[in-house]
């Protein structure tokens, strides 16, 4: 399988060099074969491979610093795919095709530079997934952020450049406290100064000198520090409150493409990266605080629903939508079970699927009405009907619906919560805020709604309308309402994928 995965890997930068050789106006084109080809080519792997193939498919040395004959540090490059990772893989590529589509319609600027970065992201995302070495992983995750800089802080808003460099900041300091992590399990607890997953188990050995603080220091250990240092980096990319901040504007200010792509895929590398290497390399630590973990995640549901409540922007109201939502991908992992563990895998594929879906509504709004204020149109109902049920669907969705995706996910993150909750693991506070946090989005949401569909039809105080949503648009919209549908009414095709592999 190692010729296959390398394929995912490499297509994209040949793509890259071909780019500049093509006429500008086939570079969009470029970009939507090369992602669609990614996304049927993981596809027919998946279906080709057995569920329970949990071997390297790739593990060879990279390069290794040894100092008196003894190793220091060894480095492979070891690629791979375990049952989490089939799913994230095939949600990345999928979204990435996504956000190809959108693209076509909306960058009309400097089409090749975007697309360039784009395929560049078509290569480093697949590579987070498929990394099963830290360093490895760190390169790859390190790469999707120099793309992403670019393409917010010259294809964004008015904004663009404050949205840019605040977007660059978190995600680097963020990344360094990954690498903290990471160089903590290389250097000083691992004897054989490597990090592959076969090695993971030394890592939660070994105590800190008490250091005269033996009160304070009790439980806190390297391993408790790595924990820490790889919690914290990947809660910044997840976001959680209060590393949050960045989001909201990165969205506000993002062209639509780029909005799928944050959404859909960049968050859920922050969810990945706890799940895989957080919680698989450090569970004792994981068990240990998951208390706290379920506290900032419940925090994080509440306090990103009462931004939403306050925001105009439709946009922006999606955005702080999409820190809610991860607060339960957060909240079901810090139950430390099974059915919590798949409520929170299931949220961060749903939400990829209903955000991507959300924020190509808004980019349609913006075309069809000029406008993303929420106050300023009214009725779309009675001019756009297409739109105005494939909306409704969609925020139905990300409401949690019965039906839809996002029901599934936040149903077993709460069941688990509740669970944890009977068996004095969490306090009872936990799962009632969580419910207040369902309660408070169905509000948002169906605010938005009424004032945008219901009513009588205006645009600004205009009665002119254009035609409905049609094309490449509707088709975003009709693709992600079906997702959402189909795996709401059979989840288990879904489950099944990483059934007993977390």
């Amino acid at each position: 399988m190692h010729r296959e995965l390398l394929a995912v890997l490499l297509a994209p930068l040949v793509a890259v060099l071909l780019l500049w050789r093509l006429p500008k106006q086939w570079a969009k084109y470029v970009s939507l074969g090369v992602a669609a080809s990614q996304f049927l080519y993981c596809l027919g792997l998946r279906l080709s491979a057995p569920v329970a193939d949990t071997s390297f498919a790739i593990d060879l040395p990279w390069f290794s610093l040894t100092l008196a004959g003894s190793p220091l540090l060894v480095i492979r490059f070891s690629l791979g795919l375990f049952g989490l990772q089939w799913l994230m893989l095939l949600l990345a590529t999928g979204i990435l095709t996504l956000s190809a589509l959108a693209a076509i319609d909306t960058i009309r600027e400097r089409e090749r530079g975007y697309h360039a970065l784009f395929l560049v992201l078509c290569m480093a995302i697949p590579g987070c997934f498929m990394a099963q070495d830290g360093f490895l992983f760190y390169v790859f995750f390190e790469v999707m952020l120099i793309p992403m800089y670019f393409m917010v802080g010259l294809w964004g808003g008015a904004k663009r450049e404050f949205a840019a460099i605040q977007f660059f900041i978190y995600t680097l300091v963020g990344s360094l406290l990954i690498l903290g992590g990471f160089a903590l399990c290389y250097l000083f607890e691992n004897p054989t100064r490597q990090l592959g997953l076969e090695h993971l188990p030394q890592v939660s050995a070994g105590w800190l000198a008490p250091l005269g603080l033996s009160g304070l220091l009790e439980h806190v250990s390297l391993a408790g520090l790595a924990f820490w240092l790889l919690l914290l980096g990947f809660m910044v990319k997840l976001p959680a409150v209060p590393l949050h901040t960045w989001l909201p504007v990165a969205h506000t200010e993002a062209p639509t493409s780029v909005s799928i792509l944050l959404a859909g895929v960049l968050l859920k590398t922050g969810g990945y990266g706890i799940f895989y290497w957080a919680v698989r390399l450090f569970p004792e630590q994981a068990l240990y605080y998951g208390s706290w973990l379920a506290g900032i995640g419940v925090i994080s549901i509440v306090y990103a629903a009462f931004l939403a409540l306050a925001a105009h922007d439709f946009k922006r109201l999606v955005a702080c939508s999409s820190i809610s939502h991860m607060g339960f991908v957060l909240l079901g992992i810090a139950t430390g079970t099974p059915l919590g563990y798949q409520g929170a895998a299931f949220q961060l594929v749903s939400h990829g699927v209903l955000s991507a879906g959300m924020f190509a509504a808004a980019g349609s709004l913006q075309h069809l009405a000029g406008t993303r204020d929420i106050r300023h149109v009214g009725g779309m109902a009675t001019p756009w009907p297409r739109y105005a049920g494939l909306l409704a669907a969609l925020v139905f969705g990300s409401m949690g619906l019965p039906g839809f995706s996002g029901f599934v996910g936040e149903f077993l993150v709460l069941v688990a919560a509740i669970a944890e909750t009977t068996a004095g693991n969490l306090s009872l506070w936990i799962p009632a805020a969580t419910l207040g946090g369902i309660l408070l989005t169905s509000g948002y949401f169906l605010w938005a709604l009424r004032r945008m569909v219901m009513g009588p039809a205006f645009v600004q105080g205009k009665t002119a309308f254009g035609p409905d949503v049609t094309g490449l648009d509707a088709f975003i919209l009709w693709i992600t309402v079906a997702l959402s549908i189909v795996l709401g009414l059979y989840p288990q095709a879904l489950l099944s994928l990483w059934d007993g592999l977390l």
